[in-house]
Formats: structure tokens, sequence, C-alpha cells
């Protein structure tokens, strides 16, 4: 059952965590591709292309690289979101702006944004995976930093 509206931070990754599968989950056999987190993404209007973004790929570094182009990006008074998957201490790390965890408020009002597209798509029988909802909170969550 998906949910109305979420009031805080834990409670939305609750739900992220109990609610969705994992790609190890056998409802994703067979399945791989961006088709379900493009779909999710266009429900909510396209938020990722609402900003410049950098996509760093591959198995080794890409967390230093990351912060490494973040703090040269900040240092010219660029605004600039980051997020890490899978994080390395903490859950905030996937949500963090300009250098700071972004507020609960703010991670709250992104999920809030997403549940009902979220809810439509997986009634249309389109399941995203935890990995590809979490990915379309943070392009929701920047869109909204960057107003």
């Amino acid at each position: 059952m998906i949910r109305d509206s979420v009031s805080s931070f834990n409670e939305a990754m609750r739900f992220v965590d109990n609610t969705l599968p994992g790609m190890s989950n056998s409802a994703f056999e067979g399945s791989l591709g961006l088709n379900r987190a493009k779909e999710l993404l266009e429900r909510l209007g396209q938020p990722q292309k609402k900003f410049k973004s950098i996509h760093i790929a591959g198995t080794a570094g890409k967390g230093t690289t990351s912060y490494m182009i973040d703090a040269l990006l900040r240092s010219t008074d660029s605004k600039v979101g980051l997020t890490l998957s899978p994080y390395v201490y903490n859950p905030k790390e996937r949500f963090l702006l300009d250098g700071e965890f972004a507020s609960d408020l703010a991670i709250v009002e992104a999920m809030n944004k997403l549940l009902p597209h979220l809810r439509q798509q997986i009634d249309d029988g389109s399941i995203p995976s935890r990995f590809e909802t979490l990915f379309a909170l943070t392009m929701v969550l920047f869109q909204q930093a960057k107003r």
C-alpha cells in the first residue's frame, strides 16, 4: 500500500526500504534497464532536466571524484547537489546540497511530491526499485533546491 504522505525523513526511508523491491528481488528477474526509472521521472515532469548535472560511474573512486568536483563547483559559488549510491556512513549522503545534508523538511517535501506519481506507476503495473525511487527522489529534491 502506497501511503499518501510521510512526515519525517526516517518515515520516508522506512517506506522505501519496506515497500519497494531491491534489485536482487525476484520481481526484477529479466527486467534490467532504465524503463521504470524513465517512466517515474516522466511522471514527475523530468526534474533531472531542470538543472545541469554530472554523472560519475565506475568501480572505484566515484566518491572521491564526486566530492572533489562538488568542492570545486562550490568554490565558484555554484549551487551544488550531490548524491552518493551507495552511501558510505549515513543515508543522508544521498541528499547533499551545497556540502550539507539536505534538511529533513526538504526531503519530506520531495517525497510527498513523488508519492502520488509512484502510486500511479505501481497501480499501472510498473514497480520501480528502491534505487530508482531514491534516484527520482533526489532529482525532485535537487530541482526544488534550484528554485
